[in-house]
């Protein structure tokens, strides 16, 4: 039988994509208490190519040597809360994996006295290398709430 590169992919486990998301829950709830997991053995590493489009919106942003700060900047908007995500689909494919979740949290934010909902859909694309699992891209929005077409024009224009 030959060979070709696909089947040479390690396969990765539904084990593996267990741990994988129970981690990513245990970063959602350290962003929600103001501190990133930067440093932490829940941190995932962030491929030097990563992208990333925040749920501040925006342009899309690339790794760089910043990033760590800009999050840690992000992080400190929170100050508690609680919440869950709710997995709404994986992809294996090879060594990637997509994630597809719904990220809901009831957090205290900057410039809120009472904790508020802090809801994010969610989408994040992994390969699991030698060293570890690799974030190469996150899609978060808070935009979790069917709106009209005459809204979604609005808020395309600046609205």
């Amino acid at each position: 039988m030959t060979r070709t590169p696909r089947d040479e992919m390690p396969s990765i486990t539904d084990g593996e994509v267990a741990e994988l998301l129970t981690r990513l829950d245990q970063c959602r709830q350290s962003w929600i208490e103001g501190t990133p997991p930067h440093g932490s053995s829940l941190e995932v590493e962030q491929d030097e190519g990563m992208t990333l489009f925040g749920p501040f919106g925006g342009e899309a942003s690339r790794a760089s040597a910043d990033l760590r700060t800009r999050q840690s900047r992000a992080a400190g908007l929170f100050g508690g809360g609680t919440g869950r995500c709710e997995v709404v689909k994986t992809i294996v494919a090879g060594s990637v994996v997509v994630v597809v979740q719904v990220e809901r949290n009831e957090a205290r934010v900057d410039g809120c006295v009472d904790p508020q909902p802090w809801v994010l859909r969610t989408t994040q694309v992994f390969e699991l290398r030698q060293g570890g699992w690799v974030r190469l891209h996150r899609h978060a929005d808070p935009l979790i709430d069917l709106r009209t077409p005459a809204t979604t024009f609005a808020i395309a224009r600046g609205e």
